[in-house]
């Protein structure tokens, strides 16, 4: 009985951070309910952008300022891409949970 409480009253104050949203996971687009096309085409999405990051990445005619700028801007396009392929509803619920995620962490962040 002591062992049980010792148990529940660690747990009640340790508080782990979220992991960050994984945006192309399976896991979010089945609780989403994306379609088969909208998930070929975030894999798709998924694909081309880490192949661009990664070209930055290996710029090294960039100075880090240039690079940082490029990656920013890459960021955004496919951002907006992927929203565009989502309904609104399913934007509306990836950014809850990304939203969510975001502050519970920041208050885990906070209280210590």
């Amino acid at each position: 009985m002591i062992f049980g409480l010792f148990m529940f009253s660690s747990k009640s104050f340790a508080q782990e951070k979220q992991k960050p949203l994984k945006y192309y996971s399976t896991e979010l687009f089945d609780e989403i309910n994306a379609t088969e096309e909208q998930r070929t085409a975030l894999t798709a999405l998924e694909t081309e952008y880490k192949a661009k990051l990664a070209e930055v990445k290996a710029n090294k005619s960039l100075s880090k300022e240039e690079a940082k700028e490029e990656r920013s801007k890459l960021t955004k396009e496919r951002s907006k891409k992927y929203y565009k392929i989502l309904t609104p509803e399913q934007g509306k619920a990836v950014r809850a949970k990304a939203k969510a995620i975001k502050e519970a962490n920041a208050a885990i962040d906070a209280s210590k």
